[in-house]
C-alpha cells in the first residue's frame, strides 16, 4: 500500500478507497468560518450601537441635568398651550386670624392672543364671596374682560362699610347697599368689556412724569419675551444664574405618569447670591430698563427681594415638587405645599399643569368699549335712590338716634321710669352728635332728631315710652322706640 499526500487537505489518504467525496467538509468549514465572521460583525455593530444609544441614553435622554435644562428652555421657547392652576390658602387652625382663598385659572392660547378663566372664593373675617371671570389679552395690546356674579360685590362693600363704622350695619343700611352697589353694577355683570392699547395709554400712562407710559412699558416686556424666545444665550445666561449659586437644588425623587419627578430646595442663605446673580443676567437688565422707561425705579428690588425672600424662608414650611416629561423635556406639573407660622399662619396648596399644545383663540365678539361702560355708570348714578355718600349720612343719623334712645333710658331709669318733660332736664344726658335734638316740639328732618314722649313708633300710647324719629335722604322717616 502506498501512501500519498492530499495537497487540499493535508492529510494521508488511502489509494485503494474512493476519494471523491472527501473535499466536501473541507468546503462546510470554509462556509461556516464566512457565517460565523458575518454574524460576528453584525453583532459587534449592534453591541457597539447598543452601548452608544446607552451611553446616550444617561449621558442625554435621562440625564438630570439636561431634563432640568431642556425643561428650561422648553418653557422660555413655548408658543403657547393650555395651563390650568389651582391656589388654595386655609389658616392653620381655628383660632388663625388669616383668610381662607381658593382661586383657579386656566388659560389657553398661542403667540397671538391668550384667555384665562378664573374663578375666585374668599371667607375673611366675616367678609365672604365668590366671583367667576375671564381675560383675553391679544399681542397688539388689546385687553378683554369680563366678570361675573358682581352682585356679591354689593356685600363685600356692605361689610367693608360696616368695619369702617365700627359696627355692624343694620338691615335698612345693608339693604340700601346692596340695592345701589346691584343696580350701578348690573349693566356690566357677565358682559365683555374691551379695554383698548390706546385706552391703556390714556388712563394708566406716566405721562405726567414725562415717561413713556404703561403702553410703551408693555411693548418693552413684550419684546423682552420675544427675544428671550430667539436668543439661545439669553435663556444660558439665565439658566446659569439659576442654577449656580445654591440657592435652588433640584433632586430627582421618583417618576410616574406626570414624568420624571424632582424635588426643589431653597437655600435661604444662598438668597442673596441667587437674587444678585439673576438681577445680572441680559434679562433683568433689559426688564430694568423698560421700568426705567415708564417712571418704575428697581434700584432697591435686590435688597427688598433678598431680605423678602430670606424672612419668608425662615418662617415657612415648604415642599416643592415638579415633573419633566422624558420624551418632550416640558415642564408638565409643579405641587407647592407650605405652611406659613404666627397668628396668621396658614397652609398654602399650589398645582399647575401645562400640555405646551398651541390652541388658537379670538377675541370676544359684542364686546362694550371701556368708554361706553363710563359713560354708563356716569348716567346711571343720578337716576338712583341712594348714593353711598347718603348712606354714610344715614348710618350717622341711625346711630344718632340710638345714642338718644341711650339717653333716654339712662334718664328714665334716674327718674322713676318717666321721660322728660323739658328738654333742659334732659339735655345732660346728650354726647356731642351731628343732629339737634328737640324734644315735643318741631319736626323730624335730616339734620334734626324729634323725641315725642308717651308714644311708641307703631302709635300705642304710654306714658314711660318716647319714639325717637330722623328723617333719611330718602325722605323716609327713621324711628326708634325707648322705654
Amino acid at each position: 500500500m502506498e501512501n500519498t499526500e492530499n495537497p487540499f487537505a493535508g492529510v494521508p489518504v488511502n489509494n485503494q478507497a474512493p476519494a471523491s467525496a472527501a473535499p466536501q467538509p473541507v468546503e462546510a468549514k470554509k462556509s461556516h468560518k464566512k457565517l460565523i465572521i458575518i454574524l460576528s460583525s453584525v453583532g459587534g455593530f449592534i453591541i457597539l450601537c447598543a452601548a452608544a444609544v446607552l451611553i446616550w441614553w444617561f449621558a442625554y435622554f435621562d440625564n438630570d441635568n439636561a431634563l432640568l435644562s431642556g425643561a428650561f428652555n422648553n418653557l422660555l421657547t413655548s408658543k403657547g398651550g393650555t395651563t390650568e392652576a389651582n391656589l388654595k390658602v386655609t389658616p392653620t387652625s381655628a383660632s388663625a386670624s388669616g383668610a381662607s382663598m381658593t382661586l383657579g385659572v386656566k388659560g389657553s392660547g398661542d403667540k397671538n392672543a391668550t384667555q384665562a378663566d378664573i374663578t375666585l372664593g374668599v371667607d375673611a373675617g366675616g367678609i365672604n364671596f365668590s366671583l367667576n371671570g375671564s381675560i383675553f389679552y391679544q399681542a397688539n395690546g388689546d385687553l378683554y374682560a369680563k366678570v361675573s356674579n358682581l352682585s356679591t360685590v354689593a356685600s363685600i362693600v356692605s361689610a367693608l362699610q360696616a368695619q369702617q363704622n365700627g359696627s355692624a350695619l343694620t338691615d335698612d343700611e345693608n339693604d340700601a347697599m346692596v340695592d345701589y352697589y346691584t343696580q350701578l353694577l348690573s349693566p356690566i355683570n357677565g358682559k365683555w368689556i374691551k379695554v383698548g392699547a390706546s385706552d391703556l395709554q390714556e388712563y394708566l400712562n406716566a405721562s405726567a412724569t414725562g415717561n413713556t407710559g404703561v403702553s410703551d412699558l408693555q411693548k418693552c416686556v413684550t419684546d423682552v419675551g420675544t427675544k428671550i424666545s430667539s436668543d439661545q444665550s439669553m435663556r444660558q445666561n439665565l439658566l446659569d444664574a439659576l442654577k449656580n449659586n445654591g440657592f435652588l437644588n433640584a433632586k430627582r425623587v421618583g417618576k410616574d405618569s406626570n414624568g420624571v419627578k424632582y424635588e426643589l430646595t431653597l437655600n435661604s442663605s444662598n438668597a442673596s447670591a441667587f437674587v444678585k446673580a439673576v438681577t445680572a443676567t441680559d434679562v433683568a437688565k433689559q426688564l430694568s430698563s423698560c421700568a426705567k422707561s415708564a417712571g418704575i425705579d428697581l434700584s432697591d428690588f435686590t435688597t427688598d427681594t433678598t431680605d423678602a425672600t430670606d424672612n419668608s424662608l425662615k418662617d415657612t414650611d415648604i415642599s416643592i415638587y415638579f415633573w419633566v416629561d422624558r420624551g418632550s423635556r416640558q415642564a408638565r406639573r409643579a405641587e407647592i405645599n407650605a405652611t406659613t407660622t404666627g397668628d396668621e399662619g396658614a397652609k398654602i396648596a399650589f398645582v399647575l399643569t401645562s400640555d405646551y399644545k398651541a390652541k388658537s383663540v379670538t377675541a370676544p365678539s359684542g364686546a362694550t368699549d371701556i368708554e361706553d361702560v363710563i359713560k354708563s355708570l356716569s348716567g346711571s348714578t343720578d337716576d338712583l335712590v341712594l348714593t353711598p355718600q347718603d348712606n354714610q349720612s344715614d348710618s350717622a343719623r341711625q346711630r344718632d338716634v340710638y345714642q338718644v334712645v341711650a339717653a333716654l333710658t339712662t334718664y328714665a331709669a334716674n327718674n322713676m321710669g318717666y321721660m322728660p318733660t323739658s328738654q333742659s332736664d334732659f339735655s345732660g344726658y346728650l354726647d356731642a352728635m351731628n343732629s339737634t335734638v328737640s324734644l315735643n316740639s318741631g319736626s323730624a328732618t335730616t339734620g334734626n332728631i324729634l323725641i315725642t314722649t308717651g308714644q311708641q313708633c307703631d302709635g300705642t300710647l304710654s306714658s314711660r315710652s318716647a319714639k325717637v324719629e330722623i328723617m333719611l335722604t330718602s325722605g323716609d322717616i327713621y324711628c326708634a322706640d325707648a322705654s
